[in-house]
């Protein structure tokens, strides 16, 4: 291996020395380039290495390598797109790329990094395609994920800049009786007792006995009652950053108790309850929902007043529609700070003390004379009552993430197998160099969730313009080999 740096005047020379002095490899063809920053390079064996740019071809058995300023964008021949980063070694060792059973793919990362979204090989045949690296082997079936291996070379360029803090994206079960299950997305049912992790995507499920109290990181709190279907749509905390915060949860059936916390009290509008008759926004609050019946009355029989006619009659008979609500719709009841009920688009404050009824996403809430009594005497945990500290639950989030050797893996959707570890969208892990052992973390690693090189799925070479990793537009030019 030999490095040198010339000037830019010589680029041809350095092109001319390789390309020319080298034959290209024979055999199948494994994919193609679409894109190439830098030097890349392919090379087989003890054969010299080709220099490869956009539309060349490579092949099974040919190392693709990038270099320390570099990066390529590849497209194998199911579709499958890959991003290789810089200081990467990366073959495709073999593949069948037929749309059959018998399609197959054995790819090896020996340094560096990829980030990938698989073509239609593991839609054909879920067992036959594979990531093999120095730690560990990854099955992946219809998958986008990110691959990395450090091997002290992770570490952030700028010593001086201060790691960011980790964004923590789940929710802790502190309080579970009775039948509670949850279902994760591309998984079974489990059951969930104290001390369960909830995360984005993750569907709670109570049966007729069911209670559980969430704690967030930001110390909002949700207890969910009896009968009640909640999920978590997205979540994500950054205790440095408030920009980076979401809350988005959803109350699908049942009743829950809910108190915001740091998200709401920073970035109200980073908080949404949805429900599926409003969109529950929040202003420093305690407040409690409870369905009845369906929660959402049939459109045909909504309270949608017209007219001029139809709200003076509304109007005229709104305490009788009171007292016959109807048997579909959502109570909703603020004991603490206040709430606004998103609905056709207009904001509706419900404040302290006071308790709404609503039909359907197109009916206007009607504002109870008083609170009902059953939600009064609310006989399920109050959420903010329930002893818990956050700092101490989610502690091992807070702590900074290192960066150790070994392989960390991302899953952005579909599934991965670390050493038999199952990963889902969502989900990360490490596998160390020392033991081998696979282990689940709990947040997506600094060097992954912040990286500057393209997810492939994402990547448009037309509207591409030069990363931050890359710096500025240099003078000379580097070609490794």
């Amino acid at each position: 291996m030999f490095k040198q740096t010339l000037n830019s005047k010589f680029v041809l020379v350095c092109l001319f020395f390789v390309c020319c002095g080298n034959a290209f490899a024979q055999g199948d063809a494994a994919g193609e380039v679409e894109f190439a920053k830098g030097a890349a390079t392919a090379q087989r064996g003890t054969q010299p290495a080709r220099i490869i740019g956009k539309g060349q071809r490579f092949y099974q058995g040919e190392i693709l390598s990038t270099s320390s300023r570099s990066f390529a964008v590849i497209r194998l021949g199911d579709g499958s797109r890959l991003t290789l980063r810089p200081n990467t070694q990366f073959v495709v060792e073999d593949i069948n790329a037929r749309q059959n059973s018998n399609a197959s793919a054995v790819l090896r990362l020996f340094k560096g990094g990829v980030r990938a979204v698989t073509g239609f090989i593991s839609k054909f045949n879920k067992s036959g395609y594979k990531l093999e690296t120095p730690v560990a082997t990854m099955g992946i079936r219809g998958t986008e994920f990110d691959a990395r291996l450090c091997q002290g070379d992770c570490e952030e360029l700028d010593e001086n800049k201060k790691p960011a803090a980790p964004v923590l994206n789940s929710a802790r079960v502190v309080f579970a009786r009775g039948q509670v299950s949850m279902s994760q997305t591309g998984g079974g049912r489990l059951p969930v007792k104290t001390g369960v992790d909830i995360n984005s995507g993750d569907r709670l499920v109570s049966g007729r006995d069911g209670i559980a109290v969430l704690v967030f990181p930001d110390n909002s709190r949700v207890t969910l009652q009896p009968r009640t279907e909640f999920i978590i749509r997205d979540y994500q905390y950054d205790k440095e950053n408030a920009d980076n915060n979401k809350s988005v949860l959803e109350l699908l059936q049942g009743g829950l108790r809910a108190v915001s916390g740091l998200i709401g009290k920073l970035s109200a509008d980073k908080y949404e309850m949805r429900t599926p008759v409003a969109t529950i926004g929040i202003r420093g609050t305690g407040f409690d929902l409870l369905c009845k019946g369906r929660c959402s009355e049939p459109v045909a029989y909504q309270w949608q007043p017209e007219n001029v006619v139809d709200r003076v009659l509304g109007f005229l008979m709104r305490s009788a529609y009171a007292q016959s609500l109807p048997a579909n719709g959502m109570y909703a009841y603020v004991w603490s700070g206040e709430i606004e009920l998103g609905v056709q688009g207009k904001r509706i404050a419900l404040q302290e003390n006071k308790a709404a009824f609503l039909t359907g996403i197109n009916a206007q809430p009607l504002i109870l004379k008083t609170v009902p009594s059953f939600m009064l005497k609310n006989p399920f945990p109050q959420p903010d009552k329930v002893i818990a500290d956050p700092d101490k639950l989610f502690s091992e989030q807070l702590k900074q993430p290192d960066t150790k050797s070994g392989l960390y893996v991302a899953v952005y959707s579909g599934e991965v197998e670390v050493n038999k570890t199952r990963l889902l969208k969502g989900d990360s892990s490490f596998t160390g160099f020392a033991d081998r052992d696979t282990q689940k973390l709990n947040f997506i690693p600094e060097i992954i969730r912040n990286d500057p090189f393209p997810k492939p799925a994402d990547f448009n070479p037309s509207v591409y313009r030069l990363l931050d990793a890359l710096d500025q537009p240099q003078k000379n030019f580097e070609c490794e080999l």
